[in-house]
Parts: structure tokens; C-alpha cells; sequence
């Protein structure tokens, strides 16, 4: 949780976008609007397709 709350501001800027590409823009809005409310195993699977579009 230390690094998703590090994130911010620019988090919600960055989860959207990977949201955009990997998940759809209501899903990123969701994480955007309340991002404490995002769960360990999302934190996971966010921080991988980070990885994997930074990677592109």
C-alpha cells in the first residue's frame, strides 16, 4: 500500500492511463476516484501491466 499511496498525485494520472489500455475506462475511473479502496491483489495485477506497457 506504501507504493500506491506514494503514487499520488501522479498515480491516479497513471493508473488511469494503464487502466485505458488493460482495463477500460470505468475500471481506471474507479481506481482514479477512491485508489485506497484498491485491494492488494489489484495493486498486483495493476503494477504488472504497468511494467508490461512501460516494457512497449
Amino acid at each position: 500500500m506504501f507504493g500506491l499511496i506514494s503514487w499520488a498525485p501522479m498515480g491516479g494520472f497513471l493508473i488511469n492511463m494503464a487502466g485505458q489500455v488493460f482495463a477500460g475506462e470505468e475500471v481506471a475511473a474507479v481506481y482514479y476516484q477512491d485508489p485506497l479502496a484498491v485491494t492488494t491483489a489489484n495493486v498486483d495485477s495493476i503494477t504488472e501491466d504497468m511494467f508490461e506497457f512501460v516494457a512497449q
